[in-house]
């Protein structure tokens, strides 16, 4: 019986357009805002799943921008990233003196217009990457309503929140995919990959053994090499220190629990749950008897996007089946890389409603980013005193901090999700050796 009611619901749902898709994605973010909204409203800060200190909304922005002020951005600072970013840094710099201005919290205090315009530049890059490529199939009323409901998605607004420069990165990978020209395609990757590195991943398109594309391979090699060569030249950067600190804090930067289940897009954030249990009892220790069980998450995690990556690079695979799978295994396959890179589904969708094949996994991105699941508690978690920025600089001695249904269903969404698009990929091409897509009868 039970699986007869799951065969129609997934024959229901293989069999629904795009608006009704679009229309329960819209409902369940208005649900999710309603309940984010009156949390605000009653307790004067965000609920999970936003970044648990209260006072570092928008730092991601306001810390770079301070030190691109000063110019000390690669010396004092630090930064690692990549030249590009201190140029769309430098697009916000305009007009801010910092005559009496200590730090990067002083920038954000003294300026708060500028988190409004970066709000709204962050906005308009969602609009603008719904109404171009391949969403241009879409009729133009839905995109609107897509723009609305992405804009109003637990990742979309935990990125805002953070003041994160990953809009941009969205902004390029929109036009890469949705350019016809080789060199356009080029410029727009390497651009990307020069925003986050980790984007490098797409470049798996062009390595196939069975569809090797040696031009578009070598054109975006050139120009990610270009970019960075000519952005580090302009702001003197020393490329060797850089590259010393960019690999050392890789290796010796360590995520705190409240980064690893603020939004958690991997089934290896899970493992913050650990700390959860043990700090949230109130015991002294660190380790206890789920140190084992969340170990063995980290590693069930790891290991299916390096069979993801195996299978990509040596199997026949589509140029659709390619994309999917690198755009899966860049939000699953590091913690490091931030439960803001959930949205970039946002442009794997519109492939997605146009394929009979992979439509089903439409279901586990509507997970991700509109069921109303963030508002059921799943445990308490102690937490030290803190102040609220968007709660107008109220210092709060205890937050009402818990877990929620949110960060633990999203990720292992987003596990499934991969998990089954292998499944499908094995069964359609083994492992090892090609299976005939044609049944051959004697």
């Amino acid at each position: 019986m039970l699986l007869k009611s799951l065969t129609k619901l997934k024959e229901s749902f293989l069999k629904a357009s795009p608006s009704h898709l679009i229309y329960f994605m819209l409902a369940g973010g208005l649900i999710n805002v309603a309940y984010y909204s009156y949390f605000f409203y009653v307790n004067r800060y965000l609920p999970a799943p936003f970044v648990w200190d209260k006072d570092n909304t928008f730092m991601d922005f306001y810390h770079p921008l301070y030190w691109v002020i000063k110019d000390e951005f690669y010396t004092t600072y630090k930064s690692i990233y990549p030249p590009i970013n201190y140029y769309f840094l430098k697009l916000f710099s305009w007009n801010i003196s910092l005559d009496d201005i200590k730090n990067s919290f002083d920038v954000r205090n003294e300026y708060p217009g500028l988190s409004i315009f970066l709000c709204l530049v962050n906005l308009s890059i969602v609009f603008i990457v719904t109404n171009i490529g391949e969403w241009k199939k879409i009729q133009i009323s839905n995109r609107l309503i897509l723009g609305l409901t992405f804009s109003l998605s637990a990742p979309v607004l935990f990125a805002i929140e953070r003041g994160n420069l990953i809009f941009f990165a969205l902004l390029f990978m929109g036009l890469y995919l949705s350019s016809t020209n080789e060199w356009f395609r080029a410029l727009f990757l390497g651009i990307l990959i020069n925003i986050k590195p980790y984007f490098a991943i797409l470049l798996i398109q062009y390595i196939n053994i069975n569809n090797f594309n040696k031009s578009e391979l070598i054109k975006s090699l050139f120009l990610v090499a270009l970019i960075f060569i000519f952005t580090s030249f302009l702001v003197e950067l020393d490329i060797k220190k850089f590259v010393r600190t960019y690999l050392f804090l890789g290796r010796s930067t360590v995520i705190s629990p409240g980064g690893l289940l603020s939004l958690p897009n991997t089934l290896m954030n899970l493992h913050g749950i650990q700390w959860v249990l043990v700090y949230g009892s109130g015991l002294d220790t660190t380790y206890s008897s789920y140190a084992f069980l969340f170990s063995l998450i980290k590693i069930v995690g790891y290991i299916p996007p390096l069979i993801l990556l195996m299978i990509t690079i040596l199997r026949p695979l589509s140029k659709l089946e390619i994309l999917i799978s690198a755009l899966v295994i860049i939000t699953n396959f590091s913690i490091s890389a931030g439960g803001y890179v959930l949205m970039f589904y946002i442009l794997l969708l519109p492939f997605l409603f146009e394929s009979k094949e992979y439509k089903i996994l439409i279901i586990f991105i509507i997970f991700i980013f509109a069921l109303p699941i963030d508002w059921i508690r799943v445990m308490d978690v102690y937490s030290e005193a803190n102040k609220s920025y968007l709660g107008g600089d109220l210092y709060l001695g205890e937050m009402n901090l818990g877990l929620y249904l949110g960060s633990i269903i999203r990720p292992i969404c987003n596990f499934s999700l991969m998990t089954l698009f292998i499944i499908k990929l094995i069964n359609k091409y083994g492992v090892f050796k090609n299976r005939p897509l044609v049944s051959v009868k004697n």
